[in-house]
């Protein structure tokens, strides 16, 4: 025993009882054991397979952390027999949150600092806004300091967001209706993922719904949803340097460093004031069981900001070691566009030797593919899951492995394009375009089997755990390889009648004028969205894992508060 004294072992027993969990993922009272003398609160962890279990635990403070962990067989056998699941002593982690908390919610120098420069900002910002609603700025030819004052004007920003005008044509306005529909896949499939970070109510039947769940195939689908953004940028690069090279001049290194430059002063903005908030401020905002996770975050920040801010964070280091491990999709994107011109200006010179590059590259990014998960024997069953550093680190996040979408993209675009240019297009793409143009019944075709390939895919990720036991290496392998092009290349055939001006139906649809102001948010919501879920997840203690066709914040306002059916 810890305490000898029989009073205070009397009363710290009593609160022990009542603050520390009593049952496997029951936190326990963290609040009232960390306020009570004598006493401190201690977190038991362990992952196992997806899901992190929990167990709270209310400790004398006689008692250190290395006593408690003298009894860990005891510990882990409970886990096992309350959870139904295998748990080795070696694999609990056990912690002190409050102790870690209380250096976590402290004003750093830097957060100080950090602070001061946003607050300048911000009252820049409403100084321009002020200058613009007065009209101080507005004249037929301003200069260039009211130009650059005029970009921080909340006015002037708000119009270009919310602005509907069909500036550019029509037919590509369908791509925000698929950009949006993506995001929100995208957002939804990671709400599911991010719910497995907080204790589950209701684990042992959290496999079951995992595994067995019809509707997370949607979520397991996701994989693909972010390879549809590969398509997209492939699609739209292409078409913004085909008519950059469309004049010869252009065709200089000059040109190449301007636009690349251009992308990253887009794009590194966001990176960077999402960056400083990770690392000084999201520690701040938390005091709960699983808050200091938040620390890993930052730590992860504050040793990768050069790799982030060189867009190179998925080479330098692994998937769970980048600062804010969502990031990596632009770190891909960026990557991807930095080939691109080298892959259209051939095409632009002379349209054979451009045919060639694409294809070579094609054949290229997918042979790595092959190459890699073979090599790794890769598969995506959550039921027999492979080494998950090896498949996010190795494959996953890698710009050759996921350069095939997007170079589909790519040669989309040129085929669109050859097909619409009747003068001067290739025979073959000029011929498949009259007839989809002119066959109501070929355009239909083409709706049908890009909606049944695209649909087929989803499927097979509920197939790939529902018969586990049939899925040899080599179909895992191939599952990974080919639900990527094949999907995108179901999107395809969906969007080729409207993007040839036919398709009017889905064009009133996906081009509808509200999606325009939504597709140009689509990017900040990319990289806010994992945050907010992070914000609201430390602030819970226990949820109950729902059907992830419902938004997040739906499902935790419906199920922290749903009672669990008794079993009969």
């Amino acid at each position: 025993m810890c305490i000898r004294d029989r009073y205070q072992r009397r009363v710290h027993g009593v609160k022990t009882l009542a603050y520390s969990g009593k049952k496997v993922n029951d936190i326990g009272a963290y609040n009232e054991c960390k306020g009570s003398k004598g006493l401190y609160y201690m977190l038991v962890s362990v992952n196992i397979r997806m899901f992190n279990v929990h167990l709270g635990l209310c400790i004398p403070q006689e008692c250190p952390i290395e006593v408690v962990q003298e009894h860990k067989g005891v510990i882990a056998k409970t886990i096992s027999k309350f959870a139904d699941l295998e748990v080795k002593p070696e694999d609990l982690v056990f912690s002190d949150p409050a102790e870690k908390n209380k250096k976590l919610n402290r004003w750093s120098v830097g957060a100080i600092v950090v602070m001061a420069v946003v607050g300048l900002l911000v009252a820049w910002e409403l100084l321009a806004t002020v200058l613009d609603y007065n009209g101080y700025l507005n004249s037929t030819a301003p200069s260039p300091l009211a130009k650059f004052i005029l970009c921080f004007s909340y006015q002037k920003n708000a119009k270009g967001i919310l602005t509907v005008g069909n500036k550019v044509d029509q037919r590509l306005e369908v791509l925000n209706g698929v950009r949006i529909l993506v995001m929100w896949w995208v957002v939804v499939a990671h709400s599911f993922v991010m719910q497995l970070l907080a204790p589950l109510a209701n684990l042992e039947d959290a496999f079951d719904s995992v595994l067995n769940s019809f509707f997370l195939a949607t979520i397991k689908a996701g994989t693909v949803a972010v390879d549809i953004f590969f398509f997209l940028s492939g699609f739209l690069a292409a078409l913004s340097f085909t008519q950059i090279f469309s004049n010869p001049e252009a065709r200089n290194p000059t040109t190449f460093l301007r636009n690349y430059l251009k992308r990253y002063i887009r794009l590194t903005p966001m990176v960077l004031v999402l960056m400083l908030y990770t690392i000084f401020f999201q520690p701040l905002l938390f005091d709960t069981p699983i808050s200091p996770i938040s620390q890993v975050a930052a730590d992860n920040c504050s040793n990768h900001w050069y790799e982030t801010l060189l867009y190179v964070g998925n080479f330098t280091s692994g998937f769970m070691k980048m600062c804010n491990p969502w990031v990596w999709y632009l770190f891909v994107d960026i990557q991807l566009y930095l080939i691109t011109p080298f892959l259209i200006l051939p095409y632009c010179i002379k349209k054979k030797a451009g045919y060639a590059t694409l294809l070579l590259a094609c054949v290229a990014a997918f042979a790595t593919d092959i190459a890699i998960c073979c090599y790794y024997n890769l598969n995506l069953s959550m039921s027999r899951p492979p080494p998950m550093k090896e498949y996010f680190d190795n494959e996953y996040i890698k710009p050759y492995c996921r350069a095939f979408p997007y170079l589909i993209g790519m040669v989309f675009f040129i085929f669109t394009k050859e097909g619409t240019d009747i003068q001067i297009g290739n025979e073959v793409c000029v011929s498949v375009k009259n007839k989809v143009y002119h066959s109501k019944l070929l355009r239909y075709s083409f709706y049908i089997a890009g909606i049944i390939i695209m649909s087929a895919l989803i499927c097979t990720f509920y197939l790939l755990d529902k018969y586990k036991d049939g899925w040899s290496s080599s179909l895992g392998n191939a599952h990974i390889i080919l639900t990527r092009p094949l999907f995108v290349i179901g999107l395809a055939l969906v969007l080729y009648p409207v993007l040839i001006g036919r398709g009017k139906p889905l064009l009133a649809v996906l081009g509808h004028f509200i999606f325009g102001p939504m597709g140009r948010l689509t990017y900040g919501i990319y990289m806010v969205h994992v945050p907010i879920y992070y914000a609201i997840i430390f602030n819970l203690s226990l949820i109950h894992i729902s059907e992830p066709t419902r938004p997040l914040y739906i499902s935790y306002a419906v199920f922290c508060l749903k009672k669990k059916k008794k079993k009969k």
